[in-house]
Order: C-alpha cells, then structure tokens, then sequence
C-alpha cells in the first residue's frame, strides 16, 4: 500500500449516532473545527489546522459513499454498543472474518493502521486518568462495516444510551482524535489471533509494550481463516506486520490450523503470555519451538 508522508485525515461521524455528534460538538467548540464553503451528504464540512470532519446522514457501518470523502485516511467518531452495558472507550479495525452481516463485504478487511491504532488507545487511557473516568479502555477485534477502498478506523464510547451522552467520555474521544492522530511509532507491527471480541491479552501488550496491532481475529471467527484472509491481514496493514502475536488459550481447537497458516506466509510468531512474562522461558507449540520476535 502507498500511504503518503503527510496524510490527509478526515473524521467521520453519523447524524444517527448520538455519541458521534456529541464528539463532533466538542471538536468544534474545543478544537477549533470551523465551517468551510465545501458540503457533503448535504451537510456542511468542518477543519482545523490538521484535519476536516464529515457528517453522513446513513449509520456509519453502511455508509460506504464515504470512500468518496477526498482524505487519505477516515477515522470514525461513533458509538460503541454491548449488552452488558459496561462504559468503555474503544479503538478497533474494520471488515468481515465471514459473512458481513452488520455492513461492508463478506470476507474483506478494511486497510489500516497498526500505529494510529496504539496511538489511539495509549491516548484513551492517558485522557481516562486525567479526565478521572472509570471506563475500560480497550481495543476490540476486527468487525463490521462499511467497506471502503481508503485505510480506516474506529474510536468510540460505549457502551448504552446514557453513556453516548457523557459528555466527558465524548471529550476523551475528541482530545485523542485532536491531539493524537499520528501515524508515527517505534513500535513493532503486528498481527493478533484468538481470544475475545474485548482483546484483552491484546490490549495489554500494546499498552505495556512497544508493540503495535492492527487485524485481530477472535476465537470463534478462526474457523472461517484461510491464508487469503492472513494475507489480507498483512497487505492492509499500513505498515506491514512483522510478527502474529497468539492468544494460546484463546485459539481453542485451531492452534494447529492457525500455525500452519502463519507457517505458509512465513510470518514469525509468539505467544501473548510470553511478551507479558519474559521469564518464563521457552514453550512448545505443537511440537515445535515457539517463533519469538
């Protein structure tokens, strides 16, 4: 993928999602968003000195006219819903392991960033100590739509109605996407697999370590990964994943199919508890020696 030196960033969010538009509204009082001449979905365009923001009349997972929007990478504003309720602040990648059933193509993922990604969610727990709020503050796995031929990702406050509202939460999101869209980094590159729709043992590394995620895929969506799919991981990851980080125990029954696959692309590997505890020397996946970074 050709991404530019200097990327031109817009921010998207959607007139339906509460949460977005209450991100929008501190964007334009906080962070000096204006309004320009230029429209689009019939509403006006707004931008500061870095970045413009975008407002699409569709929910944002089936949007996929945004790709019209002249940037060379979109960050979606948004809502994150769960049943559970639990208040988060999320970052996650977009596209489909299966059928797409909630937005974009079956089978496709979306071009991203594994950098801004960190740089995201350090950002969100950084504004989570400041602003005092007692949110999660996590990355999620790859999911939903739209799709779209330009890199992409979400940042989101969850996870019900009265959290959409919090005007805090919503202003964590903002001073991150303000102050934190960057796509600098030392970190190294990587893939994930297995675990949660909540990438816990994910979220740890990027946080305590220099490592840097883009595509992760969940426990019960490794039956539907092929090596096109891992390929995929790698080639729309901007800057290109170097190692695949495993969740042992959550890949369940497919760790022989998930090394296999990362053995045919020749991709090195190591297990997420084995970054966590350096110490607790070396392990054996099926046989063979654990590939470290």
């Amino acid at each position: 993928m050709n991404f530019p030196e200097n990327p031109a960033v817009a921010i998207v969010a959607s007139l339906k999602d509460k949460a977005g538009m209450l991100i929008s509204s501190i964007l334009k009082s906080e962070f000096g968003f204006r309004p320009t001449e230029k429209t689009f979905d019939s509403n006006p365009v707004f931008s500061n000195a870095k970045m413009e923001l975008y407002f699409t009349r569709e929910k944002q997972i089936f949007a996929d006219y945004v790709n019209e929007i002249p940037a060379d990478f979109l960050v979606f504003a948004s809502r994150h819903s769960s049943k559970a309720g639990t208040p988060s602040l999320t970052v996650h990648t977009i596209g489909n392991w299966s059928e797409a059933q909630l937005g974009g193509k079956s089978r496709q993922l979306v071009s991203t960033s594994a950098f801004l990604q960190r740089n995201y969610l350090l950002a969100l727990a950084e504004r989570k100590r400041v602003l005092g709020l007692a949110h999660e503050v996590t990355m999620e796995v790859t999911h939903h739509g739209p799709w779209l031929e330009k890199p992409c990702i979400f940042i989101e406050v969850g996870s019900d109605e009265e959290q959409w509202g919090n005007e805090t939460a919503c202003r964590a999101v903002a001073g991150a996407i303000a102050n934190c869209t960057s796509f600098e980094s030392t970190a190294v590159p990587c893939i994930g697999f297995g675990g949660t729709h909540y990438a816990t043992e994910f979220t740890k590394v990027a946080q305590r370590l220099n490592y840097a995620f883009s595509f992760m895929v969940p426990k019960h969506a490794l039956e539907f990964l092929d090596e096109g799919m891992v390929r995929q991981m790698v080639e729309r990851t901007i800057e290109k994943p170097t190692l695949a980080v495993l969740d042992w125990k959550g890949l369940g029954r497919q760790k022989e199919k998930v090394l296999g696959l990362l053995d045919s692309i020749g991709l090195k590997r190591v297990r997420s508890r084995q970054l966590l505890s350096p110490n607790s020397g070396p392990e054996k996946e099926a046989g063979n020696q654990s590939k470290e970074s």
